[in-house]
């Protein structure tokens, strides 16, 4: 039986940031060579209201279930933004959605702010174009750059 969830941002449930921030580490830390500290401090900085840098949390009842972040920027080279950045669902609860509805969170924080486009560099491409996200020709950090027009 799949059991609900609901989304909401990290400012609200400022408790869960460091669960979040130590899965981000583990999954892509080595990308950026620093510290879990380092990485929870970066993750901090996502605790906004409005943002980017903005950070989302999936709960169900009070665990913890996936992220996602909207930044301006993922490295400073970037020329192009805001990112969609740091989507991670653990894999014993993949499989409800919860990827999806945290991406569409994200994308309708992003319409409400009036940002006309998202960018992302996906693992799963395939993922990312069945809701509607385009290839570039760029890549980043060995994955495909995406992009998505909001409006």
């Amino acid at each position: 039986m799949i059991q609900k969830f609901i989304i909401q941002k990290l400012i609200d449930a400022p408790h869960l940031a460091n669960e979040c921030s130590q899965w981000l580490f583990e999954e892509w830390g080595h990308r950026k060579k620093s510290t879990l500290s380092e990485a929870q401090e970066r993750f901090r900085s996502r605790l906004t209201r409005d943002g980017p840098p903005i950070a989302f949390v999936a709960t169900d009842g009070q665990q913890a279930v996936g992220t996602i972040s909207l930044i301006e920027k993922e490295d400073e080279s970037d020329e192009f933004g805001p990112w969609i950045a740091s989507l991670f669902v653990p894999e014993t609860f993949r499989g409800r959605g919860i990827a999806r509805s945290l991406l569409e969170v994200a994308e309708n924080h992003s319409v409400r702010l009036q940002i006309s486009s998202v960018w992302l560099s996906a693992s799963t491409p395939e993922m990312y174009a069945a809701a509607g996200y385009k290839t570039t020709e760029l890549t980043k950090n060995g994955e495909q750059v995406m992009v998505k027009a909001l409006r």
